[in-house]
Parts: structure tokens; C-alpha cells; sequence
């Protein structure tokens, strides 16, 4: 972690554009709510966002607590106009997979499902998820491409995708790819 750390204040000296990003990142409002269970719902962009808009609103008209974890500015923007409004929703920056503050969120929230929408593999996130809530992966694809990638690392990956209770897939194609 510590040379993540070093590598992201060196990218950070040299371009105001990715000091920002991260800046925003590692700097979110931390949730505190202990009363109430919820759910994190992670994705990465807009897409993902709106391809979650039904899981949402069922799980809203549910009672449900939710926080919504996204990666990107336009993401976040689309998110704070669709659901802002709504006491039962909470958004936030996706802390880049940084163990402390994914462990402060659990911690600090009773995070009871974790549902990561597509193909977002972070390592802490899914360990964390294991640890102290229940983890599914929704949507879930899995190109060639980063198949061979991902075969590179097998051993990790083969502990990482582990800790998922489902694993539901777009295709029989993913399905395969994921056994692989």
C-alpha cells in the first residue's frame, strides 16, 4: 500500500487533472450510520449507473438503505440528479480500493450486502465485502481479453473471486470464462 501511495503523489506533482481525482477519492465524506443495515451498491460509470437504475429502485421501494459507490465525476453527477433527493440513498467516490477506508466504511456503516454491478474486480473491496458482509457480483462479464490477462495472475484472481456468494453473468460465454 505504501508504494501505491508513493506512485500516486508522484503522478499527483505533475498533473493538477489526476491530483484532483485522487484528491477526491481519498478525501469523501465518510458515512456514519450504525442504524440501519444497507447496501453498497459499486459501479464504475454512468452506464453501469443506469443499467442499475431498476435494482435500485426495487431495493428503494423495499426500504432499503443504499450507498451507491462510483468511480467517475460523471457518474457521481448523474447519481446526486437521480437520487439526491432520496433520505434512503447516500453517494460516494470509490476510495480506490484503499484498505483502510473501505475497512473505516464497513466499520462505520452495517454494510449487509455488497453488490458490485459488471466486471469491477478490486482486491480490498471483495476481501472486506467477505469479511463483513455478503458479496454479489451482478451483470458480470468477462472479455478474452482480460481473460488472458487475469490468466497471468491466476492465483490471485482464483482467491479474489472466491469471496462472491453469486457470480451472475451476462452470458454462458462469461460463465465459461469465469469456471476458467
Amino acid at each position: 500500500r505504501f508504494i501505491l501511495y508513493i506512485i500516486i503523489l508522484l503522478v499527483s506533482l505533475f498533473s493538477k487533472k489526476k491530483r484532483d481525482f485522487f484528491i477526491r477519492r481519498f478525501n469523501n465524506k465518510m458515512i456514519t450510520d450504525l442504524r440501519s443495515d444497507k447496501i453498497l451498491i459499486h459501479m464504475s460509470s454512468v452506464g453501469e449507473l443506469n443499467l442499475s437504475e431498476e435494482l435500485i429502485n426495487q431495493l428503494l421501494s423495499k426500504g432499503k438503505k443504499i450507498i451507491i459507490s462510483i468511480m467517475t465525476d460523471t457518474g457521481i453527477s448523474l447519481a446526486i440528479d437521480k437520487y439526491s433527493s432520496n433520505r434512503n440513498v447516500q453517494i460516494i467516490y470509490f476510495p480506490l480500493d484503499d484498505y483502510r477506508l473501505l475497512k473505516n466504511l464497513f466499520l462505520k456503516n452495517k454494510i449487509k450486502k455488497v453488490i458490485v454491478v459488471e466486471t469491477e474486480i478490486w482486491p480490498n473491496l471483495f476481501y472486506l465485502s467477505n469479511k463483513y458482509s455478503t458479496l454479489y457480483m451482478v451483470n458480470a462479464r468477462l472479455t478474452e481479453k482480460n481473460l488472458k490477462k487475469y490468466t497471468k495472475i491466476k492465483w490471485i484472481m482464483k482467491s479474489i473471486l472466491k469471496f462472491p456468494k453469486y457470480i451472475m453473468v451476462q452470458s454462458q460465454e462469461d460463465m465459461e470464462r469465469y469456471i476458467s
